[in-house]
């Protein structure tokens, strides 16, 4: 009877539990010698407390170039910009207190989204047992063109963020002004 309470209990927390990211130290890097290593404190009841170090990798000694007062379990970095994303928040219903997306040049914020301004409305959201996103998945970096009217050349590429939200909407992000692109059909995309 025991075996029996145990299997309908961790069934039931597999098919409907409430799985959300551990805040363990992160390491994330791009394809150049830049990472950042994103390290939590406090404890864990504020998931955005901590520290990310952004480093240049060298021979003998790394060099720190950027610090931030907070902790993402999900940051992207070129050597200009950091993209810091929410992690799945508490709750039922987007709101304004909630971090969607934030973007950084050098150490300066230029943008930062909430969760309520990617959804849209409070109710536009996945929920899982105790906590929401908004997010569906993170196309990360690429680069954006537009082509010419009147040659087969393109003009100088726009570097975006790309996030795909649970609704199927698609925003493309300029990652030096963090401000929401508008694609028309003359421009192409490329993943980084």
């Amino acid at each position: 009877m025991k075996l029996l309470v145990f299997i309908i209990f961790f069934i039931s927390e597999v098919s409907f539990g409430d799985f959300v990211s551990s805040r363990d130290i992160y390491v994330t890097a791009n394809n150049t010698s830049i990472y950042a290593k994103c390290i939590p404190e406090g404890s864990g009841e504020n998931r955005e407390e901590g520290r990310t170090l952004v480093y240049r990798a060298k021979p003998n000694e790394d060099v720190l170039l950027y610090s931030f007062d907070w902790y993402a379990s999900q940051t992207y970095i070129t050597r200009l910009n950091t993209v810091r994303v929410g992690s799945a928040p508490t709750g039922h219903q987007a709101s304004e207190s909630d971090l969607g997306i934030a973007f950084y040049h050098e150490t300066n914020m230029v943008a930062r989204y909430s969760m309520l301004d990617l959804a849209g409305s409070k109710d536009n959201v996945m929920v899982w047992a105790s906590h929401y996103s908004v997010i569906k998945n993170i196309g990360g970096f690429i680069r954006v063109q537009k082509k010419y009217e009147s040659a087969a050349e393109y003009t100088d590429p726009i570097y975006c963020f790309e996030l795909l939200l649970h609704d199927d909407r698609k925003l493309i992000f300029n990652i030096k002004t963090g401000k929401i692109i508008e694609l028309s059909a003359d421009m192409t995309i490329r993943k980084l």
